[in-house]
């Protein structure tokens, strides 16, 4: 549909994991991508993808982690009217979705929290070894 969107939840059990995610945004924001956190009833944690007439989702996270060390489970199933239909579901969600623009990003206290869950996000993704170097 020539537009990558992701919708991340606005709302985290864990702290730091929260912000870990958020410390990505501003990098897919300057990639072109369209983020929004989701506000509405609690979000199912597996992942979906849609890609034209293509439905890939499983439990994979988006990071290095999941894709090297964990044991993580993904399916592909090429069908036009699942793709559709998870797209519909996509469209409906972002009603819930509060949609977070660069001018948000500055608007938000990282505070150390933040600093934090970026570090946590950084050594998870694999980024530690910089901090040696």
């Amino acid at each position: 549909k020539g537009v990558v969107e992701a919708i991340f939840p606005a709302f985290n059990d864990e702290p730091f994991v929260a912000d870990a995610m958020r410390g990505n945004y501003d990098e897919l924001l300057a990639a072109g991508v369209k983020v929004y956190e989701y506000v509405g009833k609690p979000m199912n944690h597996s992942k979906l993808e849609v890609a034209d007439d293509v439905v890939i989702g499983g439990s994979s996270n988006m990071d290095a982690r999941s894709w090297e060390d964990n044991n993580e489970n993904i399916f592909i199933i090429h069908d036009k009217a699942l793709a559709d239909a998870v797209w519909a579901r996509f469209e409906d969600d972002k009603r819930s979705a509060i949609e977070i623009t660069p001018a948000i990003l500055k608007q938000r206290d990282k505070g150390i929290v933040g600093m934090l869950g970026g570090w946590l996000e950084d050594f998870l993704n694999g980024r530690w070894i910089i901090w040696l170097l």
